[in-house]
């Protein structure tokens, strides 16, 4: 069992971005690998609870995030990233852990791939 990192650095927005995070990271968890997902920087936006805006695809983000969760997905974000963005806590999708940048980084360096978006 492999343990996989998705790093999420910018606001993958509507498209096959966010689609292609759910997709690598439900058949990572599929095959029984260990997923982590990081939302830094601008990609921050995209573990927030609703969206301004949002597209077609991408209406039900957080209830995907959430089962991800669900399936043993590790959904962390930057603390420092939310709070530079004015993002709250209250903001934030359910089954996402907020860590300070520290923390993120030890727990990158404990994994074996990690896949930028």
């Amino acid at each position: 069992m492999a343990k996989l990192g998705f790093m999420v650095t910018r606001s993958l927005s509507a498209s096959a971005g966010s689609r292609t995070l759910q997709f690598l990271a439900a058949a990572a968890l599929g095959k029984q690998h260990e997923v982590s997902v990081f939302f830094t920087a601008d990609g921050v936006y995209q573990c927030m609870r609703r969206k301004k805006n949002p597209g077609a695809d991408d209406n039900d983000l957080s209830q995907k995030l959430q089962s991800l969760a669900q399936a043993g997905a590790k959904l962390v974000a930057s603390s420092s990233c939310l709070e530079m963005r004015g993002i709250t806590l209250n903001d934030v999708c359910p089954g996402v852990k907020v860590v300070t940048y520290e923390d993120i980084a030890r727990q990158i360096g404990l994994l074996e791939q990690v896949v930028c978006l």
